[in-house]
């Protein structure tokens, strides 16, 4: 039996699989890319854990925050308003919301 990563999320494992030459992570490297990127390239990078698994909310968190970097709040607006429709108390969501706002 093939022992799998249980650190890692298994949609991840997917996309690896699907992707091969998909960069591989570390702990904590999913929430990196969100904070890291700066970017147009990395984007879609950040966008495919979304794409792949809708309800990982922290990858749409990353996508939001990386957006943001990006200066497209409205599409960032967006991922926040859809972690919060699926986990109305994240406070992370609720704090770049804010933050898009203007309080």
């Amino acid at each position: 039996m093939k022992r799998r990563n249980l650190q890692f999320p298994f949609h991840y494992a997917e996309a690896v699989r699907l992707d091969p030459n998909l960069p591989k992570l570390t702990r904590g490297s999913v929430w990196n890319w969100g904070v890291r990127a700066t970017t147009r390239a990395q984007l879609p990078k950040i966008a495919q854990p979304v794409r792949l698994k809708p309800n990982y909310l922290e990858a749409r968190l990353n996508f939001g925050i990386a957006l943001t970097k990006r200066k497209r709040m409205a599409e960032a607006r967006e991922q926040f308003e859809e972690v919060l429709r699926r986990s109305p108390t994240n406070a992370v969501a609720k704090k770049y919301i804010m933050l898009l706002e203007g309080k």
